[in-house]
C-alpha cells in the first residue's frame, strides 16, 4: 500500500483496492471510496459516519469531496444533505437514495464508466451537473433544484421527472465527447398527465458518435413526455420514443442537423420550427404532425421501411422532397385533411408508398424533382407550381395514380409553372388539367405511349399569358386531345424533349408555337390555324390530319416541316425557316411573307395566292423543288448559284433579289405575270414567259427563252456561249447587252440575242472575247438577231474609237458593230465585224452602211514599221562620212612621214519621211535620227603602194519615229548602242577599198495615240550591219580630181517577242536589208602654208535588194517595205593644219526615192573631227 504525502495532487491507488475496482482521484480534494474498506456495499453516507476509505483507513466524509463507487455495489441512503465534488461509478447496480447532494466545486462531474448503470434518486442541488462516462446514469428525483444547466458529455442521462434535470440548460456533447454516443431520455411512471421538461436542450457540433433525445419504455397508461423547451441542432440527432406511448416536442426546433425518428411515436408541435437538417422516420416508427408547418420548408423527408407520417388537426406541412418505400405510410389521426406541399426549397424526392386520402391537396413547389410511385388514392387537388412531379401511374379520374384519384375535373389537376412526367409503360387517361398563369408541363417519357382523352377545353386559370409545355423522350404517339385555346392573354404552346407528341384537338390559342426539339404532330381534326407563329426547330408533322390540308400562320425555325400527302397553308407568314419541307404534299402562301433557307424536297405544288414565297435570304441555302402557281410573289434570294426546275404559271410576281445566280431550267411558258431581275443573275435555260424587267442591278442570261423584254440591267444571253431568245419585243432602256464570243471569223462560236419581236430603245453592247485572235469577216459574227422590226440601238462599248465608231480589238484586228448583213443588207440584225461601216453613198446604195475591210488594231502600224525604224538606226556610213579625207592627191601631200595613229569622232542626223511603197496597214512614217561615233584608227600595213588602217569603233543613237494610219499612229522612240570595226586601204595611186561591221542593242518604247497608251515598253531588240565600199581617184590636174565609188551594205535587225495592251502576241518576222550605192564624187584640193583642203560634190544611187521587213501581230503577217531605187546628192569637205595631225570634215545630203520623188525623202548631215600621231 502507498500513501499519499499531504498536498499531492494526484491518485494514490491501493494494490487491493484495484483488485476491487476501486479508484478514486484528489483534484484539491480526496477521492473517498465508499465503505470503511473502500468494498463498496449498502450503507449510509453523512457527514459523520465512518464509512469512506481515503485509501489508509476508514475516514468520515468531508464536503468537496469525489465519491467512487465500487466493489460490492449497493443502496446508499443519504441522510441529510451532503456536498460532493463528484461521483464515479465503477460497478454496475448502485442505488442513490434519500436526503440531498449539493454539487460544488468548478465542475461536478458524475462519470458512469462503460457497461455501468447508475441511480439517484436523491435531491439534486447546487451547480452544474456534467455526466461522463459511456454507461447510464439515472436521476429519478422529480424535484432536483440544480441552477447551472445539464452537460451529458458521454453516455446516457436517464431521468424520472417533468424537474429532474433543474433549471438550466441541458447541453449535448462536449469537447469530451469524441466518438462517444450521448443520450438523453426520459423515463417516467405511471403519470396520466403528461409531462413537460422545460429545459431547453443544445445539441453540441462537438463529437461523432450518436446523439438520441427522447423516452424510454413507458406504463401503458401513461399521456407521454413533451419536451417544451427550445431543442438547438448543432449536429445530427435522433428523436426517440418508448415502446408503448409518444413523446412529443412542442418547444421550437432550430439548428443545422438533420432529425432521425426512432421508436413509436414521437410528435412535433411547434409550427415555427426552422432547423436546415433533413428528417428520417425509421422502419416502424411514427411521426405525428399536430401543427401546420411543424416540418420547416427546407427539410427533405425520408420514410424508411413501415414507417409512418401521420396527421393530425389539419396541420397542412410544406417540405422540401419526400422519400419512401413502397410500404411508407402516410395518414391521419384525427381532424380534417391537410394539404401536403414538397420541394418548397427546390428539392427533389422519391416516394413509392401510397398516399391514402389522407391529405386535402398535393403541391409541388421548386425546381426539383418529386417522384410518386405509388397508387395514391387522395382525392384532392394536385398542383404543380414547379420543377416536375413525376409518376408511373395514371388513371382515369376516380381511379389510383400518381397523381391521386380525384375526379377528372380540370380542377383537380393544376399546372402551374411546374411540369407532370409520366414513366410508365403506357397510360390513358380522362384527366382534364388547369394550365394556370405560370403555365406548365406535361411530360411522357415513358416506354409507352401517354394518352390524355378528354376533348374538353384545357381550362385555364387567369387572363394573363401563359404557355403549356409538352416535352419527354417517349417516341410513341403521345397524345394531347384536349383543344388549348385562349383566356384574355394570349396561350402558347413549346415542344421540348426528343419525343414525340400529338394534337387532336382543334386548338383556338393565339400564342407562338415553338418544337425546340422532338416531334409535334398534327392528327386528326387537330389544328393550330390560330397560333400567331411557328417555331420548328425540331419536327413539325402534319400528315396525319384528316383534311387536306393544315392551316399555319406562319414558319420559322431550323427543324424539319413533314408533310406526307398534306397541304402546308401558311396564312400570315413573317418567318424565315432554315429547316427542310418533306413529303408528296405541298405548300401554299396566302399572305405574308414566308422565306425558305432549307433544303425542301417536297415533291408536291407551290400555291402563291397571296403574299410572297422568298427562297433564301441573301445567304447560300434555300430551295423548293416542284411547281409553283404562282399569283403572288416568288423571290429568289441566294447568294451562290442555285437551281429551280419546276415550272411556274400564274399571273404572279417573280424577283430575283440575291447576289447570286438563280438557273431557271423549267418549262415557264404559261406564266403571265411580271419577271423583275433586280439583283444578282436569273439564268433562264428553260422558258419563262410573262413580261421580263431587267432592272439596273440585275443580270439575264440563259439559253432558253424569255418574253417581252425590258433592260435596264445587263443581258447576257448564254451560260458561257449560247443563245437566248426573246418570244417578243425588247426594248433598251440604257441596259447592256453582253456578248460572249471567241473573235474572228465569220463562224465564230458566240452568244446571240434573237428577239422574236421588234426592238426599240438603246442597249449598250459589251463583247468578252473567249481567247479569239480575230480574223478577217465578210458577213461578220451575228450576235443579235432581229425578226420583227428592228427599231432599237445598240452602241458597242469598245477598247477606243475610231472614225466616231466604237471598235474592239481581237488579235491583230479591230471590230465593229455594224447593223444588216452584206447580203441581207435589209434584215436588221446586227453583227460584228473586222471593218469600218461608211455611210450610204447615194439613193440608189443601201439603205444601211457598208463595209470596208480589214480593221486593224491601233498597234498594228507602229509595229509593222518598228523593224524598219530599227534598220536606220543600225545603217552604215560611207568612208568619207566616217573620217573625211586621210588620202591627198600627190599634189598637196606633206613631205613629213605619214601618222600612224588617229582617234576620230563625228556626229550624224537625219530627218526621214517615208510612204513605203508596200505597207499591210497603210503606215507611213517619219523619224528624226541622232547618231554619235568615235573610233580609233592604227596603221597595220605601209609600204610603197599604200597603207592600211584599222580600226574600232563605237556608236550611240537615238531615232523618234512618228507612224500614220487610217488605223491610227503613234510613236517609236528607240535607242541604240553599238561598238564596230573598220578595215581601209588607201593605195598611193588613189584608189582605197572599206569594209565595216558593227553590232548593236535597241531598247524601245511603242505608245499608240490612238488609244492614249503605251502598247510596249522597253522592248529589246538587236541589229548588225556589214559594208563593203571601193572608189578610185582620178586626177583632173590643178587640184581637180573624180572619184567614181561603189557601196554594198547588210543590215539586220530583230527585237524581242511581246504582249501588247490588247493581249495580242507581237513577234518579228523579217528584218534585214542589202542595198547597194554607185556615186561619184567631184573633187577640189588645195594647200595652204598651215594646213590643206577638200570640197567636193556627190551623187548617189541606192537600190534596195530585199523586200523590206515584216511583223508577226497574233499570227497574222504585216509587212512594209519603201522604194527601192532611190538617188541623192551631197557636198562636203575637209581640212587639217600641222601636217594633218589635226583635221575637221563633214557632209550635207539629201535623198528621195525616184518612185515618189518628194514624198519619200530624207536630209542628213555629219560632221567630224580626226587627230593622229
Amino acid at each position: 500500500m502507498f500513501r499519499a504525502r499531504a498536498g499531492d495532487n494526484y491518485s494514490v491507488v491501493l494494490a487491493a483496492m484495484l483488485l476491487l475496482g476501486t479508484t478514486f482521484t484528489s483534484v484539491g480534494a480526496q477521492t473517498l471510496s465508499f465503505g470503511p474498506t473502500g468494498a463498496g456495499g449498502s450503507g449510509s453516507w453523512d457527514n459523520t459516519t465512518v464509512n469512506w476509505f481515503n485509501g489508509s483507513t476508514a475516514v468520515p466524509w468531508a464536503s468537496g469531496n469525489t465519491a467512487a463507487f465500487g466493489g460490492t455495489a449497493g443502496t446508499v441512503t443519504v441522510n441529510g444533505t451532503v456536498a460532493m465534488g463528484g461521483a464515479t461509478f465503477n460497478t454496475n447496480g448502485y442505488g442513490i437514495t434519500g436526503g440531498t447532494l449539493t454539487l460544488s466545486g468548478n465542475t461536478p462531474t458524475i462519470t458512469t464508466n462503460a457497461g455501468i448503470s447508475a441511480t439517484i434518486n436523491s435531491v439534486i442541488t447546487g451547480s452544474t451537473l456534467v455526466k461522463t462516462g459511456t454507461g447510464t446514469l439515472t436521476i429519478g428525483n422529480a424535484t432536483n433544484t440544480y441552477t447551472g444547466g445539464t452537460t451529458v458529455s458521454q453516455g446516457t442521462l436517464v431521468f424520472g421527472g417533468n424537474q429532474a434535470l433543474g433549471s438550466g440548460t441541458v447541453t449535448l456533447g462536449d469537447a469530451n465527447t469524441r466518438a462517444s454516443n450521448v443520450s438523453l431520455l426520459a423515463n417516467f411512471g405511471n403519470f396520466f398527465s403528461a409531462q413537460k421538461i422545460a429545459n431547453n436542450i443544445v445539441v453540441s457540433g462537438s463529437g461523432t458518435g450518436a446523439v438520441t433525445i427522447g423516452s424510454t419504455s413507458f406504463n401503458p397508461g401513461s399521456n407521454g413526455t413533451i419536451f417544451t423547451g427550445i431543442m438547438t441542432l448543432n449536429r445530427d440527432a435522433t428523436l426517440l420514443s418508448g415502446n408503448t406511448d409518444r413523446t412529443t416536442f412542442t418547444g421550437k426546433i432550430t439548428g443545422t442537423g438533420n432529425i432521425t425518428i426512432a421508436g413509436s411515436r414521437v410528435t412535433l408541435d411547434n409550427s415555427t420550427n426552422d432547423f436546415l437538417g433533413n428528417v428520417t422516420i425509421s422502419a416502424g416508427s411514427i411521426l405525428q404532425t399536430n401543427a401546420a408547418n411543424v416540418l420547416p420548408r427546407t427539410a427533405t423527408l425520408t420514410i424508411l421501411g413501415n414507417g409512418v407520417l401521420r396527421f393530425v388537426n389539419t396541420g397542412d406541412q410544406t417540405i422540401d422532397g419526400l422519400n419512401g418505400s413502397s410500404n411508407a405510410v402516410i395518414t391521419f389521426l384525427a381532424g380534417g385533411r391537410p394539404n401536403l406541399t414538397v420541394g418548397a426549397a427546390n428539392g427533389s424526392g422519391n416516394f413509392a408508398g401510397p398516399i391514402q386520402n389522407v391529405i386535402s391537396s398535393f403541391t409541388k413547389l421548386g425546381a426539383g424533382t418529386q417522384i410518386l410511385s405509388g397508387a395514391n388514392t387522395y382525392a384532392g387537388r394536385t398542383t404543380i407550381s414547379g420543377g416536375v412531379l413525376s409518376t408511373q401511374l395514371l388513371a382515369n379520374g376516380g381511379a389510383a395514380s400518381g397523381i391521386g384519384a380525384s375526379s377528372s375535373a380540370a380542377a383537380n389537376l393544376v399546372l402551374d409553372g411546374g411540369t407532370l412526367r409520366y414513366t410508365g409503360t403506357g397510360a390513358s387517361t380522362d384527366r382534364q388539367f388547369t394550365l394556370a398563369t405560370n403555365g406548365g408541363g406535361i411530360d411522357a417519357s415513358g416506354s409507352g405511349a401517354l394518352n390524355f382523352t378528354s376533348t374538353a377545353a384545357v381550362a385555364l386559370g387567369s387572363t394573363s399569358p401563359r404557355t403549356l409545355t409538352l416535352t419527354g423522350i417517349s417516341s410513341a404517339a403521345n397524345t394531347l386531345a384536349a383543344p388549348l385555346g385562349d383566356s384574355g392573354g394570349p396561350t402558347s404552346l413549346v415542344k421540348a424533349g426528343t419525343g414525340r407528341w400529338v394534337l387532336s384537338g382543334n386548338n383556338s390559342y393565339t400564342g407562338s408555337t415553338t418544337i425546340s426539339a422532338g416531334t409535334l404532330t398534327l392528327s386528326g381534326a387537330g389544328s393550330i390555324a390560330s397560333s400567331a407563329r411557328v417555331i420548328a426547330d425540331g419536327t413539325f408533322d402534319l400528315s396525319g390530319v384528316a383534311a387536306a390540308s393544315s392551316s399555319i400562320k406562319s414558319l420559322a425555325g431550323s427543324g424539319s416541316a413533314t408533310l406526307g400527302p398534306k397541304m402546308l397553308v401558311i396564312t400570315a407568314a413573317n418567318d424565315t425557316f432554315s429547316g427542310g419541307i418533306s413529303g408528296s404534299g405541298g405548300l401554299a402562301i396566302t399572305g405574308g411573307t414566308q422565306t425558305l433557307t432549307g433544303t425542301s424536297t417536297y415533291t408536291g405544288d407551290t400555291a402563291i395566292s397571296a403574299g410572297t414565297l422568298q427562297v433564301g435570304d441573301g445567304g447560300m441555302r434555300g430551295s423548293i423543288i416542284g411547281n409553283v402557281a404562282n399569283d403572288g410573289i416568288l423571290a429568289f434570294n441566294r447568294s451562290d448559284t442555285s437551281t429551280f426546275g419546276g415550272s411556274i404559271s400564274g399571273s404572279g410576281s417573280i424577283r430575283q433579289i440575291g447576289s447570286g445566280l438563280t438557273n431557271l431550267t423549267g418549262d415557264s411558258s404559261g406564266f403571265t405575270g411580271v419577271t423583275s431581275v433586280e439583283s444578282g443573275s436569273l439564268s433562264v435555260n428553260g422558258s419563262l414567259c410573262g413580261d421580263m424587267n431587267v432592272l439596273a442591278g440585275g443580270r439575264l442570261q440563259g439559253t432558253g427563252f424569255v418574253c417581252t423584254t425590258s433592260n435596264a440591267g445587263v443581258v447576257a444571253p448564254g451560260n458561257s456561249l449560247g443563245t437566248l431568245t426573246v418570244n417578243g419585243n425588247y426594248t433598251g432602256n440604257a441596259g447592256l447587252l453582253e456578248i460572249e464570243s471567241v473573235i474572228g471569223g465569220d463562224a465564230s462560236p458566240s452568244d446571240r440575242l434573237v428577239v422574236t419581236g421588234n426592238t426599240a430603245g438603246s442597249s449598250r453592247l459589251k463583247v468578252v472575247n473567249l481567247g479569239g485572235v480575230g480574223a478577217r469577216t465578210v458577213e461578220g459574227i451575228k450576235v443579235i438577231d432581229v425578226r420583227g422590226t428592228s427599231n432599237g440601238t445598240f452602241t458597242l462599248s469598245g477598247d477606243y474609237a475610231l472614225q466616231g465608231q466604237q471598235v474592239i480589238v481581237a488579235g491583230a484586228y479591230g471590230y465593229t458593230l455594224q447593223q444588216n448583213g452584206i447580203s441581207t443588207p435589209t434584215d436588221g440584225d446586227w453583227y460584228l465585224r473586222s471593218s469600218l461601216a461608211t455611210a450610204p453613198a447615194g439613193p440608189d446604195s443601201p439603205t444601211s452602211p457598208v463595209s470596208f475591210g480589214p480593221l486593224y488594231q491601233p498597234g498594228v502600224p507602229l509595229f509593222e514599221t518598228y523593224a524598219q525604224v530599227l534598220l536606220g538606226l543600225n545603217g552604215v556610213s560611207t568612208l568619207e562620212q566616217r573620217v573625211g579625207t586621210r588620202a591627198w592627191s600627190p599634189d598637196t601631200a606633206p613631205a613629213a612621214a605619214t601618222a600612224r595613229e588617229g582617234l576620230w569622232g563625228r556626229i550624224e542626223g537625219s530627218r526621214q519621211v517615208f510612204e513605203p511603197s508596200r505597207t499591210t496597214s497603210g503606215a507611213n512614217y517619219e523619224s528624226d535620227q541622232l547618231k554619235l561615233q568615235m573610233g580609233l584608227d592604227s596603221v597595220v600595213v605601209e609600204n610603197g603602194n599604200g597603207k592600211l588602217v584599222a580600226g574600232l569603233t563605237a556608236q550611240y543613237g537615238t531615232v523618234s519615229a512618228d507612224v500614220t494610219s487610217r488605223f491610227g499612229g503613234g510613236k517609236i522612240d528607240t535607242d541604240g548602242y553599238g561598238v564596230g570595226g573598220t578595215l581601209t586601204w588607201y593605195g598611193h595611186n588613189g584608189f582605197y577599198a572599206d569594209g565595216q561591221a558593227q553590232a548593236i542593242r535597241f531598247d524601245s518604247d511603242i505608245a499608240s495615240t490612238l488609244i492614249g497608251r503605251t502598247v510596249a515598253s522597253g522592248n529589246d531588240g538587236s541589229g548588225y550591219a556589214l559594208s563593203g565600199e571601193t572608189g578610185q581617184r582620178l586626177g583632173l590636174g590643178a587640184g581637180w580630181s573624180m572619184t567614181p565609188q561603189a557601196q554594198l551594205a547588210y543590215s539586220a535587225v530583230d527585237f524581242d517577242g511581246f504582249t501588247d495592251f490588247f493581249g495580242a502576241r507581237v513577234t518579228s518576222s523579217d528584218g534585214d536589208s542589202l542595198k547597194g550605192r554607185l556615186g561619184l564624187s567631184a573633187d577640189f584640193e588645195s594647200a595652204g602654208e598651215t594646213g590643206r583642203s577638200k570640197v567636193y560634190g556627190i551623187a548617189n544611187l541606192y537600190y534596195e535588194f530585199l523586200d523590206g521587213t515584216a511583223a508577226s501581230v497574233a499570227g497574222v503577217t504585216f509587212a512594209n517595205a519603201n522604194d527601192r531605187l532611190w538617188a541623192g546628192i551631197g557636198a562636203g569637205g575637209s581640212y587639217s593644219w600641222s601636217g594633218d595631225k589635226y583635221a575637221l570634215y563633214g557632209e550635207v545630203s539629201v535623198n528621195t526615192s525616184l518612185a515618189h520623188v518628194g514624198d519619200s525623202y530624207s536630209l542628213g548631215g555629219t560632221g567630224g573631227f580626226r587627230m593622229t600621231w
